[in-house]
């Protein structure tokens, strides 16, 4: 992952911004200090997308200036803050090679909750309140895992930090 211009020694978060964040109302301002306060933790960010694009990531990418990178077409770097990627479009091998190497990822309960399972990783599985004992039963069976309300960003943040000292 150094090739993409982090700091060497680095943890990395994986924060995956799909789709099921438009069901959610907050404002763009809230998504940004939360991503800026993800990155607080002194981590490389690297934030990963659907295959439908949500209602946030125009004005996300546009916001934080990400610039294509002559690497790959599908990295875009941060030229307001260091250490924050945005990778675009990824393919499922690309998708799995960017876990592998995450120490923690924080995404909406979908098929990088199972991806993160099978790496062992310490992980986020962001679920609604009210589908709490739905998605009980596909509740990662690590330890370094838990399912939390995605609409709490702060408590996220929190949860982040604590996986981060850990």
């Amino acid at each position: 992952y150094t090739k993409y211009d982090f700091e060497k020694n680095k943890r990395i978060i994986l924060f995956h911004f799909d789709e099921k964040w438009n069901f959610y109302n907050h404002s763009f301002i809230e998504i940004k200090n939360f991503i800026l306060n993800l990155h607080n933790n002194g981590c490389a960010l690297i934030i990963t997308n659907g295959i439908i694009e949500n209602k946030y990531e125009s004005q996300l990418k546009e916001e934080f200036n990400f610039q294509n990178t002559d690497i790959d077409e599908n990295v875009h770097i941060s030229s307001k803050h260091k250490n924050i990627l945005f990778l675009d479009n990824l393919n499922l091998e690309k998708l799995f090679s960017i876990v592998k190497y995450s120490n923690l990822v924080i995404t909406p309960h979908g098929s990088l909750t199972h991806i993160a399972s099978l790496y062992d990783k310490n992980l986020i599985d962001l679920i609604p309140s009210k589908r709490i004992n739905f998605y009980s039963k596909w509740q990662s069976p690590n330890k370094n895992s838990t399912q939390f309300e995605i609409k709490d960003l702060k408590g996220i943040t929190e949860i982040a930090s604590k996986y981060l000292k850990a």
